[in-house]
């Protein structure tokens, strides 16, 4: 049986080997999964032994245990090492709450051994503040790996990629890299991408950038390409050039000595999939414009509201740009499933997600018994009704947990619960809408700037 809740990890466990045939973590496998993986495939033979040649499977996300000790009981009994689920040595979900700065990847560092190394320090770094924080560039790592997922690259492919990207970071930060850099080389390889994907038949001249290929081309103002022109350009959020963006990859993978043509079909697969993240993004925008509805904010419930009915999975990004003053999306899929997103990350959703777990119990044939209240408002999963996951909004599944049961729910329905769980959200916290947040922040912005002028 799984630890019983409250089980400590002995000592013992600490410090023993364990055998690994199978792995296990979610589907859409994040950076600090792949870290991980890449940590134990390297130095996991001792207390790891069988992981660097076990076979990977994934699972729907949210697979957490009240006590965060089944991964222990897998890892001791099935021989199966849950990376990012099920709780256990190489899972940090459900800690988070007590302030432990943790991730897969830094657990698995810790439990080998090499949690002190410095050619891992920036790795493990920058693994957290994109797990916690997000990236700040679209071209980062963490943002680079999601692409793929969304366009369906396979897993056995990732893992490959990912394994030569670890080997180059890790050999450029212990100061092992000895190959030369050619200047110019990253946006000659960017102009090559464009011509490929431009499509053109005709022989066409070298370029020494994509911007200078897209205008040979007349791209150069096109929606579907701005993202890369940005970064090549290192505009606005492309600004600085950082350690583990896709020109520092590149560096890295060229200066450990990877051959150019792998290099290429790795730069050119990032890039591929950053475009038709772009290209579905475009259409969100037009889509979201044409389609979608609006639930206007009241004294009771002052947030607004959008509601879309779209498969489209940049639909999100797209709800925030269009209306700048949109709280809340949310957004049905021809399957059926609902995703309820906070589109700032600021306000308090508990209220919102105990609403919808509350009426979907009633919903099913056989409800079972009742939940209290505090339970219903608790962010992850609730075994008892595993339709709704919490996580900065409420969701009837998403890119890592795509296989939840659907929503008994209607549409309209979920939207009545999701306003009134607002209003108690309001009532209870009083987080301002984001529309007066913004404005308080330019004004603010905006006295600054006056200041320094007159000082």
């Amino acid at each position: 049986m799984p630890h019983e809740m409250g089980a400590e990890v002995s000592m013992g466990q600490r410090q023993r080997s364990y055998p690994v045939e199978l792995i296990a973590s979610h589907i859409a496998t994040h950076n600090d999964e792949f870290l991980d993986h890449a940590i134990g495939v390297r130095w996991g033979a001792e207390r790891l032994p069988g992981f660097a040649s076990a076979p990977v499977v994934l699972l729907d996300a949210g697979l957490n245990s009240k006590s965060g000790k089944d991964g222990w009981w897998y890892l001791e009994r099935r021989r199966t090492a849950c990376i990012g689920i099920l709780g256990g040595p190489f899972d940090e979900h459900g800690e988070l709450a007590d302030g432990v700065r943790e991730n897969a990847a830094t657990k698995m560092a810790k439990f080998v051994g090499v949690a002190d190394d410095p050619a891992l320090a920036r790795m493990l770094e920058y693994s957290l503040r994109a797990d916690r924080d997000g990236h700040d560039s679209p071209f980062e790592l963490a943002s680079l790996i999601k692409a793929c997922w969304m366009a369906g690259m396979s897993l056995e492919r990732m893992l490959l990629m990912y394994g030569v990207i670890f080997d180059a970071l890790y050999r450029r930060d212990a100061g092992e890299l000895s190959f030369p850099i050619p200047p110019g080389g990253f946006r000659r390889l960017l102009a090559e991408w464009v011509i490929e994907t431009i499509g053109c038949e005709a022989a066409a001249p070298a370029f020494a950038s994509a911007l200078e290929a897209a205008k040979f081309f007349r791209k150069n103002n096109s929606d579907k390409l701005d993202q890369i022109l940005k970064f090549e350009g290192r505009k606005g959020a492309f600004a600085d050039k950082r350690p583990f963006d896709l020109e520092g990859i590149w560096e890295a993978m060229v200066a450990s000595g990877v051959s150019s043509d792998r290099i290429r079909l790795m730069i050119f697969a990032f890039l591929q999939a950053k475009y038709q993240e772009q290209t579905r993004f475009i259409a969100a925008v037009d889509e979201f414009l044409a389609i979608s509805k609006i639930i206007e904010p009241t004294s009771e419930m002052p947030y607004l509201i959008g509601l879309v009915k779209s498969d489209n999975d940049q639909m999100k990004r797209a709800a925030a740009m269009v209306d700048r003053g949109l709280d809340v999306l949310i957004q049905r899929r021809s399957s059926g499933r609902v995703n309820v997103f906070d589109l700032r990350q600021r306000l308090p959703m508990g209220p919102v997600i105990a609403r919808l777990r509350y009426d979907e119990r009633l919903a099913k044939a056989d409800p079972g018994a009742p939940i209290p209240a505090g339970v219903l408002r608790m962010p992850g999963t609730l075994r008892q009704v595993p339709e709704w996951f919490g996580f900065y909004g409420c969701h009837n599944g998403t890119l890592t947990a795509p296989n939840r049961p659907v929503t008994r729910l209607p549409f309209g329905r979920i939207a009545r619960l999701v306003e009134d769980g607002l209003a108690k959200s309001w009532a209870e916290n009083k987080v301002r809408p984001w529309r007066v947040e913004r404005r308080a922040i330019d004004e603010q912005r905006a006295q600054r700037v006056a200041a320094k002028a007159t000082a």
